[in-house]
């Protein structure tokens, strides 16, 4: 063979073979290049997963702020609150113990997961990040559980003479406003946190509560609580304080009650509001128009009668008369424990109503009359 196409077919072979070689590299290095980025995509996303599941909701320094806010508030509420410390059972008077109370715990009458989570990082139900409890040296506690549910602020309480363990939202405007104010990271006082619930009731006068709020901060910021023999707001026990419902003749009549109003909705639609003052040196006999000035007034006093604690009312300048009875009660229904307002009229405080914590229970009890009250 001729010499120059055996080195022709020599120079040929070695070229494709480097090529072959050069494309293999090549691959592989590609290859390899794939991995390493599919690797390192996995773990930046494995990181980053991990990284959104160990977030904390609730922080030590937001504990803190409202650690220091609950000192400050009750002692305007002139009660002493202690705090369960994340190590020893909070225990109560009426013989429950948080956080583990917690397992068997209702809000407003119905089933619900409450859970001691300090971070607030539970997925369902109310995290509890906080528990505040005041033994009552009448008999009875106050427990509040600030919660995070749904990611939204929620103030919890039991108020109880018993064991009962059945909860509600708090209608205490200044401890949601508070609570509130902290979980967004802002600071809250007491005095900060009066002026927002102030101002946010103001804003939605479309309720019958929101209305009376109004009313309220109308009434303040024109005479102020201290003024026309008025020492101060009358604080109306937290048992008492919600929205409550009940039927007369087929008829729906409702009530809601905050820190120191009352607000009625009769069976027509008619409001009619009192607020609650502590009395100071009233003027008698009152002229026609300090009559019409105070017309939506009252004091209250609380009274044991038949063995319920009623917060007893009365119009500004009533003089005579038993006023209205306002009681907070328990009655079992369907086996389970339910928080009931029983109100009541007469020296006697006979019973005239049962309102209860929603419509339908009321419109399922509508007829019914419980043995341990006098009516």
């Amino acid at each position: 063979m001729d010499k120059k196409v055996i080195v022709g077919v020599v120079g040929i072979t070695l070229l494709l073979a480097g090529c072959g070689t050069k494309q293999a590299q090549t691959k592989t290095a590609s290859s390899t290049s794939e991995a390493t980025s599919s690797k390192t995509t996995k773990s930046s996303s494995s990181r980053s997963k991990a990284k959104s599941t160990t977030l904390a909701v609730w922080t030590s320094a937001q504990n803190k702020e409202l650690a220091t806010f609950m000192k400050q508030w009750q002692q305007t509420m002139k009660q002493s609150y202690a705090s369960y410390d994340g190590k020893n059972e909070l225990k109560t008077s009426t013989g429950l113990s948080y956080p583990t109370d917690l397992k068997t715990a209702t809000v407003s009458g119905s089933s619900a997961k409450l859970t001691w989570s300090p971070k607030g990082q539970g997925k369902a139900g109310y995290n509890v990040v906080a528990l505040y409890n005041y033994d009552k040296s009448s008999g009875g506690s106050i427990t509040y559980a600030f919660a995070i549910k749904d990611g939204k602020p929620v103030v919890l309480v039991n108020e109880t003479t018993s064991a009962t363990n059945t909860w509600s939202e708090t209608q205490n405007k200044t401890l949601r406003a508070g609570f509130t104010a902290i979980f967004n990271g802002e600071k809250a006082s007491v005095a900060s946190s009066t002026s927002s619930s102030a101002a946010s009731s103001s804003s939605a006068a479309s309720s019958a509560s929101s209305s009376a709020d109004s009313a309220s901060s109308s009434s303040s910021s024109t005479n102020g609580p201290t003024t026309d023999g008025r020492d101060g707001y009358f604080t109306i026990p937290q048992a008492l304080q919600g929205t409550w419902y009940a039927i007369n003749q087929g008829r729906l009549t409702k009530y809601t009650i905050s820190d120191h109003e009352i607000v009625r909705v009769s069976a027509e639609g008619e409001t009619t509001t009192i607020e609650l003052y502590n009395a100071g040196d009233r003027h008698y006999p009152p002229t026609q128009e300090e009559l019409e000035k105070t017309q939506n007034w009252g004091t209250a006093e609380l009274a044991n009668v038949n063995g319920i604690e009623y917060l007893n009312v009365r119009s500004w300048y009533q003089m005579a008369g038993a006023g209205s009875y306002y009681g907070a009660h328990t009655e079992n229904i369907n086996g389970t424990d339910q928080p009931v307002l029983v109100t009541g009229f007469g020296a006697g405080a006979w019973t005239d109503t049962v309102y209860y914590q929603s419509e339908a229970l009321a419109r399922q009890q509508a007829n019914v009359k419980y043995d341990d009250l006098i009516y």
